[in-house]
């Protein structure tokens, strides 16, 4: 039993010198009244009935405690508003207890237990007088009201963990921006002419619902629990949204960008296309990858008198498209698919084998459907068999109990009971079943590792992709090919900046690298004299007699040129500047230039080679530092402060 907590008079009671607060009491009072005026017709409201008719999107459950979002009458969300808070009609939104009136009254677990016994002891009381009031009080009551109160308070909590809640809202996935974002790069589609409109069969809102269904709540089913993983232990919304960015980037690769829920013929040769690509593509063969490792009996079993066709084209084939795949028995010997050729556009009945020598269509009915284009009758299987009508007929379970996935494939995109809810769940469910779950290679440990790297490692996104496309994660684990590798890279690209997940360096404890010489302005020891050198002494010999040969490449001699490092040095360390390096050529000192500490350390020119010798301005010999040329002022500051404040003493004394 919820409790209800009302303000107290002191509260609500405004200030009567305040004409404002009387206006607001009036206000509040008719729309507490208008509130009240339903609850007749409405005794109770739980998460099973808060989102029925019509009325704002964020609605109280019964004692406010909690409110639900709802989306065409269903609710997609539960969230508490915490202890100490109850939400608030009036505002839309959790507020504080002793601020909020709270109108909803809660559903009492209770209605069960008072049904049975008025009912039993009325039948039958005086034919059997001592049976029936000791048997019946002992059934119902220990039954009924131990059914009905497991049920309905604890469902909501395990459906709709905290965390989850927490991950939505920091990671802002519904708000505005991010759903214009996701719609214009993720849900994008593309037309034969290269234009990019919104998808027709794939939406915000559908997303969104699958995503929290498969998150919050998940699916449990042949004593398993498929859950999308949004990191709620580590509580790293960043592993989640890289998760989600993984996932999303290859239903953009599979279906998405070409509008499609059915695979669609994409194998040529020389523009032909072999109409037996429906019994498997690049190089596989679906109705032959079946299960093993003890989910044998999961597999679909393949009917060669089933005949289907695939719901629809792929948008973005350029020109002309091939006709959707379909399936069918074969009539005789001579009945095969045959091709389609692009040039002409014509269909031909002639002999035409795919890559694994099929001619014919017949129980080639397991192409990919959904966001993921789920394939083969092993995944398709698995769908039936934890999803479909297959667990509902033997154990009572399944998110669509009246769909059976293995008599009618093409039911994941032509069905009654919403076509995008299972395009997106059966999605889910193979991320779930077959990435998350990969038994030889720990996909949420390297998903973390690749987060925590930067997320620059594309090694991890090329094994995914493996995962996803052949079934097994390194390189050489298969001879299939890995397909649209570079543009499964490019679309998690995009996804990840939608998301505000910036790729960037790994984080490292190791040194700074070794400088370069554009580096220079890093080291600014490299300026300061040590104590033990003492005062440079002049050599003419370094500079030019000439006056007008000042401010060239002085010419050294031979004797010191050999002093520099030699060009084997220079190769073992090529990143690290020498003081001639970084402060220039030596020039002709002056009185500034002799008192200036950083002037006093004597260094060797590096060997450069002829063609890689760096070139100076004629005019600017100095380097460009500012700490040199500060400290120089300061020095002939000093200088000439000294030489006036003399001069000026004895011109005083003389006078």
């Amino acid at each position: 039993m919820y409790r209800t907590k009302r303000p107290s008079a002191s509260r609500l009671m405004p200030s009567i010198n305040n004409p404002f607060a009387n206006i607001s009491l009036a206000l509040l009072t008719t729309s507490l009244l208008l509130l009240s005026a339903p609850t007749n017709a409405a005794p109770c409201v739980n998460a099973l009935n808060v989102c029925d008719g019509d009325g704002p999107t964020n609605r109280p459950t019964g004692g406010c405690y909690e409110y639900a979002r709802c989306f065409h009458g269903r609710p997609t969300q539960i969230i508490s508003c915490g202890e100490g808070n109850l939400f608030d009609v009036l505002l839309g939104r959790c507020n504080w207890e002793h601020s909020t009136f709270c109108i909803v009254k809660s559903c009492a677990p209770t209605p069960a237990p008072t049904m049975m016994p008025t009912g039993s002891p009325s039948e039958s009381p005086s034919a059997h007088p001592s049976a029936s009031p000791s048997a019946s009080p002992s059934e119902s009551p220990s039954g009924s009201p131990s059914a009905s109160p497991s049920v309905s308070p604890s469902a909501s909590p395990s459906a709709f963990p905290t965390i989850a809640y927490e991950f939505f809202s920091i990671t802002r996935l519904e708000t505005e921006s991010m759903k214009r974002g996701i719609e214009s790069t993720v849900l994008k589609s593309i037309n034969p002419a290269g234009i990019a409109y919104p998808s027709t069969k794939y939406s915000y809102e559908g997303l969104m619902i699958s995503l929290k269904e498969m998150s919050l709540r998940g699916i449990t089913s042949g004593g398993r629990r498929f859950q999308f993983y949004i990191s709620a232990e580590e509580q790293r919304t960043d592993y989640g949204l890289a998760n989600l960015a993984l996932f999303l980037a290859m239903a953009m690769t599979e279906s998405i960008e070409r509008d499609t829920c059915d695979e669609y013929n994409i194998d040529a040769v020389a523009g032909r296309y072999a109409l037996s690509n429906a019994c498997g593509q690049n190089n596989r063969s679906y109705q032959d990858e079946v299960c093993t490792s003890g989910e044998e009996d999961m597999s679909c079993p393949v009917d060669d008198q089933m005949e289907m066709v695939s719901s629809g084209y792929a948008s973005a084939m350029s020109g002309r498209a091939p006709p959707p795949f379909f399936c069918r028995p074969k009539a005789s010997s001579n009945d095969y698919a045959g091709y389609w050729d692009r040039h002409d556009g014509a269909s031909s009945s002639t002999a035409y084998s795919n890559a694994r020598g099929r001619s014919d269509v017949e129980g080639c009915c397991w192409w990919g459907r959904g966001a993921l284009l789920t394939r083969g009758v092993c995944n398709i299987g698995k769908l039936n068999y934890y999803l479909g009508k297959r667990a509902f007929d033997e154990r009572g379970e399944g998110k669509f109990p009246t769909i059976d996935f293995c008599a009618n494939p093409e039911s994941t995109c032509a069905s009654e009971e919403g076509d995008e809810e299972i395009r997106w769940i059966t999605a889910f469910f193979e991320w779930v079943e077959r990435i998350q779950s990969y038994p030889d290679w720990d996909y949420i440990y390297n998903l973390q590792q690749f987060v925590d790297g930067g997320m620059q490692n594309y090694d991890f996104v090329d094994a995914v992709s493996s995962i996803f496309t052949r079934g097994c994660h390194s390189p050489n684990c298969s001879f299939l090919e890995v397909t649209r590798r570079t543009k499964r890279q490019e679309n998690l690209k995009s996804v990840l900046g939608i998301f505000g997940l910036t790729q960037t360096a790994p984080p490292t404890s190791s040194p700074q690298k070794m400088p370069t010489p554009n580096d220079v302005v890093t080291y600014p020891p490299v300026f300061i004299q040590p104590p033990s050198l003492a005062l440079p002494t002049i050599r003419p010999p370094l500079f030019p007699e000439n006056e007008n040969t000042a401010g060239m490449e002085p010419t050294r001699p031979t004797s010191e040129m050999n002093m520099g490092p030699s060009n084997e040095d220079t190769a073992i360390e090529p990143a690290r500047p020498s003081l001639e390096t970084i402060m220039g050529p030596p020039t002709r000192p002056t009185l500034e230039g002799i008192m200036a500490p950083q002037t006093a350390m004597p260094s060797s020119t590096p060997q450069f080679p002829e063609t890689g010798r760096p070139t100076r301005k004629k005019s600017d010999n100095r380097p460009k530092n500012e700490l040199i040329l500060l400290e120089d002022n300061l020095a002939s500051s000093l200088v000439i402060s000294w030489w006036t404040v003399s001069l000026a003493i004895s011109i005083y004394l003389c006078i």
